[in-house]
């Protein structure tokens, strides 16, 4: 039933990019296109009306840019999770994202084999991250290492969730770790989701306080 399946508004600036993400996305059966803008400022009148559990939206548009919308959706509609959909590959933008209110960035050039995870994820309330934003946050989590605490929370770790991390601190992709261990992407992405949420590293506050704590944002 429709009322099962997670909402979407698509919000870009290129028509032919918002047709091919309509069809991707319509073909999942958990999920339905409610609408389409082309700028930051349609999308607000949309949401009022149609109120899509996932806004999923690119940074750079005309009126009014993705950050701006981001902050004005949290602000007004803080049920609503907004997933960044990007060109831009920078840590500085997950950092002005999430501090916006936002659930996380991904780059269009991925988008193909993350996009489903993601919107998943976010619909959920969780932060998406890319893997290169999770290595920093791994390998600067890693190097902060001084009570029980966090102590306690890395020995909670599984075996396979142990080389993992040490993976993704050294930069590995997912497609690299599931050939070492001869697994599905999913199943790695699954991995990264419960060291994070282990580790308590997967938040809005602690990405934004790594962000301050880097001088990233103000």
């Amino acid at each position: 039933m429709d009322k099962e399946k997670i909402t979407i508004l698509l919000v870009d600036d290129h028509t032919i990019f918002r047709s091919g993400l309509k069809l991707l996305l319509s073909s999942q059966p958990n999920m339905k296109i409610v609408g389409e803008a082309g700028d930051g400022e349609e999308a607000l009148g949309l949401i009022e009306k149609l109120k899509p559990k996932v806004v999923l939206m690119d940074i750079s548009m005309p009126n009014m840019n993705g950050i701006e919308a981001t902050k004005y959706i949290k602000r007004k509609w803080p049920e609503v999770n907004v997933l960044i959909l990007t060109m831009h590959d920078d840590e500085i933008f997950l950092f002005n994202i999430v501090n916006a209110g936002g659930s996380g960035y991904l780059l269009k050039q991925v988008a193909d084999t993350n996009l489903i995870y993601a919107i998943e994820e976010v619909s959920k309330g969780e932060i998406f991250i890319m893997p290169n934003i999770t290595k920093i946050l791994v390998k600067d989590y890693l190097e902060r290492i001084k009570n029980k605490d966090e102590l306690k929370n890395l020995a909670s770790l599984t075996k396979r969730e142990e080389e993992i991390l040490a993976m993704i601190a050294h930069g590995h992709t997912n497609q690299s770790i599931a050939d070492k261990f001869f697994i599905s992407i999913r199943t790695v992405e699954t991995h990264r989701a419960h060291i994070m949420e282990k580790l308590r590293i997967k938040t809005r506050v602690e990405l934004v306080n790594y962000a301050r704590r880097k001088h990233l944002i103000n």
